[in-house]
């Protein structure tokens, strides 16, 4: 199996973030428009160590993205009210976002769905006995 370092090449020098694919291919299903996708993105990429929960300011992502601060501030709006994630104010001012729903939605779509043939399908195999049924990946060729 490719590295991350070997596929992305020096560009990975700069960081990456860990992002299950049935969070992209669940996006739709998700409610998640693209700007909120973005948001999510973004987030994320700040996201390095489990317990300890990011915090970007709104303007450092309307900056990063191009997007504008109300439409950023949107995003997180929608993300909160469709309880993805959690804004926690910090002691030191700011906000920490945490993503207890993001998670549960995105593991629930992983456990019950499948890609195959180019769709983010129903899963027809129980997952519980049969964890790789249905399940495609990345070939190294």
């Amino acid at each position: 199996v490719e590295t991350v370092n070997q596929r992305w090449g020096k560009a990975s020098s700069a960081g990456f973030a860990a992002v299950p694919n049935a969070l992209i291919h669940a996006q739709a299903e998700l409610g998640l428009s693209a700007n909120d996708m973005v948001v999510v993105l973004n987030l994320l990429s700040h996201w390095w160590y489990g317990r300890r929960t990011p915090f970007p300011s709104s303007t450092l992502i309307a900056k990063r993205s191009g997007l504008g601060i109300r439409n950023v501030q949107r995003s997180l709006k929608r993300l909160r009210e469709a309880c993805l994630i959690e804004p926690v104010t910090r002691p030191e001012g700011g906000t920490r976002y945490e993503f207890g729903g993001l998670l549960s939605a995105t593991e629930e779509k992983a456990l019950t769905h499948s890609w195959r043939n180019g769709n983010f399908e129903e899963r027809t195999s129980n997952p519980a006995t049969d964890p790789f049924k249905g399940l495609t990946g990345w070939s190294v060729d």
